[in-house]
């Protein structure tokens, strides 16, 4: 709150609705997840794998050697495609940014569009940003994905 009250107002007019709401409703999202849920989902995540896997290295090893191969392989997979993804998140965030702005864009000029008769002009922004986050995600899932 402190740097919102510091802004000036020609700040309200330099960036659209539709790329405010988002970033506000991101910021929002991401600190109830953290408050909310980081304890609760830490120790159900690490203690209770860790404990379990102590319990079964004391009853019988081998059989702990063997449950942890699918942990190792998949923890390898799981590097090995986040390596190839992070490229991608400061674009997925500028297309979905866009597509914010166009839906906002088309909404706050409904009665325009009631009035003229424009339909197909109004909402060809948010089609363009849609058709271009759809083929942008398409490509970077397939890219991170499995390999064949």
């Amino acid at each position: 709150m402190r740097c919102s009250t510091r802004a000036r107002p020609s700040n309200g007019t330099e960036r659209n609705s539709g790329l405010v709401r988002k970033a506000v409703n991101d910021d929002v999202a991401a600190m109830h997840h953290l408050v909310g849920y980081t304890i609760t989902d830490a120790t159900g995540a690490l203690v209770v794998p860790a404990v379990s896997l102590v319990y079964l290295a004391m009853v019988t090893w081998r059989l702990t050697l063997v449950t942890l191969v699918p942990l190792v392989a998949g923890l390898a997979s799981y590097v090995r495609t986040m390596a190839s993804a992070m490229e991608g998140f400061a674009e997925y965030d500028r297309a979905t940014g866009r597509v914010m702005a166009g839906a906002v864009e088309f909404s706050h000029g409904i009665a325009v569009v009631k009035a003229f008769g424009q339909g197909r002009r109004a909402h060809r922004r948010f089609l363009d940003a849609a058709d271009d986050f759809a083929t942008f995600f398409l490509s970077w899932v397939r890219a991170a994905g499995p390999r064949r």
